[in-house]
């Protein structure tokens, strides 16, 4: 008997130790995915992240400041030589078309490009929006531009209120950008 007793108790122990086991499986498991999004989170843009004020000028020369407080503003982060953000300029006009009526929205392009390269590309597509050319890594670090296109809407508080990356083909994608964009704060 005592060692039938001897022989359960070994398997309620091995038992024991392999549902732990799996428990620590899941746990690590559960603590790789959260590391992954918090990743992720450190260098892509999110919704909720603050941006800094950063003074540029357009391709007039109007001085304008990006990421200002007390505006709400949408920022179209392009290359003159990416295929996805030229199939996607006709819905840039379009959503610039949208937003003109809304003289609390900011509309800008921030070409990833030289001058000369940004002003001919706009001046091909015929852009209805002032365009910023930002050959400066420390805009793309700051804004988390990895990829083109990139659209930010940055609301009153220079908060990133929508974010939206690849190329916008469709009235459903303009009427989402133009919703965020339009949503106001409730004042504090």
């Amino acid at each position: 008997m005592k060692r039938y007793l001897k022989e359960i108790g070994v398997y309620v122990l091995l038992g024991g130790l392999t549902a732990g086991g799996v428990q620590l499986v899941r746990a690590n498991r559960a603590l790789a995915e959260q590391n992954r999004v918090l990743a992720r989170r450190a260098v892509e843009p999110h919704a909720g992240l603050f941006v800094p004020a950063y003074p540029a000028r357009t391709l007039d020369g109007a001085p304008v400041t990006l990421g200002a407080l007390g505006q709400r503003q949408v920022l179209i982060f392009f290359r003159t030589t990416c295929p996805y953000c030229r199939a996607s300029m006709p819905a840039f006009n379009a959503l610039a078309a949208r937003l003109a009526s809304d003289s609390g929205i900011a509309l800008y392009g921030v070409s990833l490009d030289s001058t000369v390269a940004a002003r001919s590309y706009a001046a091909e597509h015929a852009l209805r929006f002032p365009v910023i050319a930002q050959l400066v890594p420390r805009l793309v670090g700051l804004y988390r531009v990895s990829s083109v296109p990139l659209i930010l809407v940055l609301n009153e508080q220079a908060r990133m209120a929508y974010v939206r990356l690849g190329v916008l083909d469709s009235v459903a994608a303009v009427d989402s950008v133009v919703q965020a964009a339009e949503h106001r704060l409730a004042p504090l």
